[in-house]
């Protein structure tokens, strides 16, 4: 099976969700398809913005995925592709660099619902959510 890395988008729409809609979330589409994986960036988005009756539900989750580390040269190409984006006059916030370069340096797709934040990144695959839904 494929892996894909998952951005936040994807795993606040299926926490969001009512329990009936939880089968149909992108999350629960992706998974029938790819095996899942996500940046540490992704782990630290979700455990911030949580209550604690969430973090038991998280951590279980990201216990049972992959998690791509961020590391020293990660973060050096991280900042190659900030200048890139800042020359070109089309700056994302430094979580979505993050996030899509972990993606890059896997090798892998990434599906969010922030395509538009994301499109400009240089060797960055992003799944087609769209026609997924």
């Amino acid at each position: 099976m494929e892996v894909i890395c998952i951005d936040s988008s994807i795993l606040i729409e299926f926490w969001r969700a009512i329990p009936i809609e939880k089968p149909i979330t992108l999350l629960m589409k992706l998974s029938d398809t790819y095996s899942l994986a996500v940046s540490s960036v992704v782990v630290y988005e979700i455990l911030k913005g949580n209550k604690s009756k969430a973090d038991i539900f998280w951590n279980k989750f990201f216990s049972q995925i992959k998690i791509l580390d961020f590391v020293l040269v990660p973060a050096q190409e991280a900042s190659r592709i900030y200048h890139q984006l800042k020359s070109s006059g089309k700056i994302i916030g430094v979580k979505d660099i993050l996030k899509a370069f972990a993606a890059v340096q896997h090798n892998l797709p990434l599906a969010t619902a922030n395509k538009k934040h994301l499109e400009n990144i240089d060797k960055l695959r992003l799944i087609e959510i769209e026609k997924i839904k």
